[in-house]
């Protein structure tokens, strides 16, 4: 979490936290290998096979959180200990070093999502996406990204509409935007790109 201590109603928070992490583990339980956990302080950690549905579980939490800031560092790596399929924690090998290196990366520089993996040139391309669509992401309203999230779940314009207490035209001219398709785009080319590194 972005600023964490700075934040008003910090119990609140963190029962919040506690809760959509729970829901996130519950509705990507058969998708992950290990669930989200908390970690330390405000961080969580989960692990996913590279093909899996990463920036759909991201996303689920973070509308769980309403939009609460968080960076998020991605490792591709081997495990070296035994897995623990219950939760994400008592691991360790290259791609939770990996991870880590990832999110202190994001942080220094301000992005909401980085990257480490092989040093390939798919990995540059991956970070580039990244980097954009962070970039991007930065620019939209707190609407705009609730709206974006329930599209991605195939609801009509009208009952997003309905859902933010919105009109549909708000809704078509904020998911209609060339950066959002684009956004939508990339989003599925770094999976593509992550899980063919394998």
């Amino acid at each position: 979490m972005v600023h964490s201590r700075k934040q008003t109603e910090r119990s609140g928070i963190q029962n919040k936290f506690h809760t959509a992490l729970g829901y996130t583990a519950l509705k990507f339980a058969d998708a992950v290998v290990s669930p989200p956990t908390l970690t330390i302080g405000d961080e969580f950690q989960a692990v996913l096979p590279p093909d899996g549905p990463l920036f759909d579980m991201l996303a689920c939490f973070e509308f769980s959180m309403n939009y609460l800031p968080f960076r998020y560092g991605i490792g591709l790596g081997e495990i070296s200990t035994r897995l623990n399929r219950e939760a994400a924690i008592g691991m360790d090998g290259p791609a939770f070093y990996n991870a880590r290196d990832a999110l202190e990366t994001a942080r220094h520089n301000g992005f909401l999502y980085h990257f480490k993996g092989p040093t390939t040139p798919r990995t540059e391309t991956v970070n580039l996406l990244l980097h954009w669509m962070s970039l991007e992401r930065a620019s939209w309203k707190l609407l705009k990204k609730k709206a974006y999230y329930l599209h991605g779940r195939a609801l009509r314009q009208k009952d997003i509409a309905e859902r933010l207490g919105i009109t549909q035209p708000a809704v078509s001219k904020m998911i209609g935007t060339p950066g959002v398709h684009l956004f939508r785009q990339s989003l599925a080319h770094v999976e593509q790109l992550i899980g063919a590194m394998t």
